[in-house]
C-alpha cells in the first residue's frame, strides 16, 4: 500500500509542468533597455539555456517556456521555429492569371537584436496577431506569440528586442 502511494505521489510530482527557469524564484530586474518599462511595472529578466530575455513583470509563467500577459500568449524554444499551419484553402487559378492575394496581413522583416540577425515576423489572420523572432546564431532559438489585441502584439516585439545571448 505505501509503495503504491509513493509511486503514485512520484507519478504527480513527474506530470506537474516544469517551468524551468521560466519565472524566476526571487524576479531580477531587466538590464535591457525596454521604452514602453515604467517604474510602476518593471520588467524581469529571464535566463534560458543560452540567452537572456525581458518581459513586463506583470507576465506570469504558464508552464514550460511559456508566458501570458496583456491577452497574449509567449513561448520560446531551442533550435529551429516550427510553423504551424492555420488553415489551407485550395484555389483554382485559370491559366495566366495571378493567383489570389492570401487573407490577412504579413509581415517578415530581419532585425539585429542581441548582436546576431533576427528574422521577425508580425502576422494577423481573422483578428488574431502571430508574432515571432528565429535567430539562428549564436545558438539556434526563437520566440513567438499570439494575441488578439495590438497592444499584446507591440508588447511581444519588445520582448524580442531584449534577447540577448549568454556565453556558452
Amino acid at each position: 500500500m505505501r509503495i503504491s502511494l509513493l509511486l503514485l505521489l512520484a507519478a504527480f510530482a513527474a506530470a506537474a509542468p516544469d517551468t524551468g527557469s521560466a519565472q524566476p524564484a526571487q524576479a531580477v530586474p531587466c538590464t535591457v533597455p525596454v521604452a514602453s518599462a515604467s517604474p510602476e511595472e518593471p520588467w524581469q529578466q529571464i535566463s534560458a539555456q543560452g540567452f537572456t530575455f525581458c518581459v513586463p513583470g506583470s507576465w506570469r509563467a504558464n508552464g514550460r517556456n511559456s508566458f501570458r500577459g496583456d491577452g497574449g500568449r509567449l513561448r520560446w524554444g531551442t533550435g529551429e521555429h516550427r510553423s504551424t499551419e492555420i488553415r489551407t484553402v485550395t484555389v483554382n487559378v485559370p491559366a495566366g492569371s495571378l493567383p489570389p492575394t492570401p487573407p490577412g496581413r504579413y509581415n517578415r522583416f530581419s532585425e539585429v537584436i542581441g548582436g546576431s540577425v533576427a528574422e521577425l515576423w508580425d502576422n494577423e489572420l481573422e483578428g488574431t496577431f502571430y508574432t515571432g523572432a528565429q535567430w539562428r546564431t549564436p545558438v539556434p532559438i526563437y520566440l513567438q506569440g499570439e494575441s488578439t489585441n495590438p497592444r499584446a502584439r507591440e508588447r511581444q516585439l519588445e520582448i524580442y528586442r531584449t534577447v540577448r545571448f549568454t556565453p556558452q
